[in-house]
């Protein structure tokens, strides 16, 4: 079944929403001989019950790839979070993975933050979603390992649920502050890590190509595509509006209304609780990803 996957080279780029994968694609995208997946998270091994799981068909995942190139890469975030992902994506032969972090309460503030913008949240405190007991009360949200915001910054469970399937010359490890602050050399390693022929390192992208193109399942998952409302709407705003609703001006819209109710400031309690949680991990941290970056201020 993934016989068409073993003849490239294929690389999955983890690490949590808001830290830079986005961009990374974008530069992969400008390599000769690179075919990033033409959907921008296709979270195709996602445990199938997933409500971010984008492709569910095997054909349609593999059409997302360009076969006439030799390397592909998967840019789903959300791999990182499940054992059954890490696992079925180290079944592909000679796969690599790459896994990005960021200072953890820069990440909880941006995380939070669009997981409330998408519906997924519908607490407006960060420090009150934190500390709840049960999320599940949201019954909007599509993935509840999403919003449990303790696990979703415990980096050490992450990495060594990479570092239990990938050896060390499959896995490379990446802080987002490298990614954005010291781009040569961070993407000069990726460009070794991957085999990418690359004549000059340019720089990251100034904005994200592939957010041109949001898919509004993202904000109304549930909704039914083919009701009538829908298609009533479809039909006024391409013939009357000119399609002047498009997904892009929505999706501004319902982030820009979410983001003003927000309160990510973090209470000094959160604060300590995150860095404990950093200072109990250090060691496996800085084993794999080399010394904290200046910026986390640890």
């Amino acid at each position: 079944m993934r016989e068409e996957l073993k003849e490239h080279n294929l690389c999955f780029v983890v690490g949590m929403p808001k830290n830079g994968t986005t961009s990374l694609a974008d530069w992969l995208t400008s390599i000769e001989d690179v075919s990033v997946h033409d959907v921008k998270e296709p979270h195709y091994f996602l445990p199938e019950c997933n409500g971010h799981r984008g492709i569910v068909d095997y054909s349609n995942y593999i059409s997302g790839f360009n076969k006439n190139k030799n390397n592909w890469f998967d840019c789903s975030t959300l791999y990182c979070f499940y054992d059954y992902s890490i696992e079925e994506i180290s079944k592909v032969e000679g796969a690599k993975v790459i896994l990005i972090i960021r200072e953890p309460k820069s990440f909880l503030q941006s995380h939070f933050a669009q997981q409330y913008s998408t519906l997924d949240e519908i607490e407006s405190d960060v420090n009150i979603a934190y500390r709840r007991n049960n999320s599940r009360d949201n019954t909007s949200c599509r993935d509840h390992n999403l919003i449990d915001y303790s696990k979703v910054i415990d980096y050490g469970a992450i990495i060594r649920r990479i570092t239990a399937r990938f050896n060390e010359k499959n896995a490379l490890f990446i802080y987002y502050e490298d990614l954005i602050y010291r781009q040569h050399e961070t993407l000069s390693e990726i460009a070794g890590f991957c085999n990418l022929k690359v004549d000059e390192i340019a720089a990251l992208p100034k904005s994200n190509v592939r957010k041109n193109n949001p898919s509004i399942s993202r904000y109304i998952n549930r909704i039914d595509r083919n009701s009538r409302l829908i298609s009533l709407f479809r039909y006024l705003n391409n013939k009357l509006l000119k399609g002047a609703f498009t997904s892009n001006r929505l999706e501004l819209f319902m982030t820009k209304f979410g983001r003003n109710k927000l309160n990510v400031v973090l209470d000094e309690e959160l604060i300590n609780i995150i860095d404990s949680l950093i200072e109990k991990d250090r060691y496996v941290i800085e084993k794999h990803f080399g010394s904290l970056p200046v910026e986390w201020k640890y």
